[in-house]
């Protein structure tokens, strides 16, 4: 594969890639809902994973704070997906704006061992007229690399709820 304004090839051989897309009629304004947490890292080879891992978080917070989620893990073996629990942690403030440093999410099916810990490294915040999001680079174990996304709308932005 050859990037645009590249000057040579770049090989993808064994790479994984994640395609986002979102579905549904949404407007990122609408005051109605509180937001969202996504996240996804890729996970270095391990002894347990000689082929590398990732883990991806998915969901968003409605107006009185619910949360409706799910939590994704592949590996070599295949995926495993289950509704989440999440646990926001670690609070830092930009103007008016509180986001998380650290998303912890788990199996909210207590049966299932599944978890993920998403810390954030390099924060970009972006505070629009009626909304505020994080971009950032993080991750999730040493060695792994990865993004996670903070998203509030104002009448939530200074929420700092630690789980839900």
């Amino acid at each position: 594969m050859k990037p645009p304004g590249a000057a040579a090839a770049v090989s993808v051989d064994g790479w994984r890639g994640y395609h986002d897309h979102n579905w549904g009629d949404f407007s990122l304004f609408d005051q109605r809902f509180s937001g969202w947490e996504w996240a996804v890292s890729h996970e270095p080879a391990t002894k347990a994973n000689p082929h590398g891992q990732a883990s991806l978080l998915g969901g968003v917070v409605s107006g009185d704070g619910t949360w409706q989620g799910v939590l994704v893990h592949i590996d070599q073996a295949g995926t495993t997906f289950c509704p989440s629990a999440i646990r926001l942690s670690d609070w830092t403030s930009a103007e008016a704006f509180a986001y998380p440093g650290t998303v912890g999410a788990s199996c909210s099916d207590p049966t299932r061992k599944l978890s993920s810990t998403f810390t954030v490294t390099d924060p970009y915040v972006v505070n629009m007229i009626l909304s505020t999001i994080t971009e950032s680079v993080g991750k999730t174990t040493p060695g792994s690399v990865g993004l996670i996304e903070h998203f509030r709308t104002l009448s939530h932005g200074g929420t700092t709820t630690a789980s839900w």
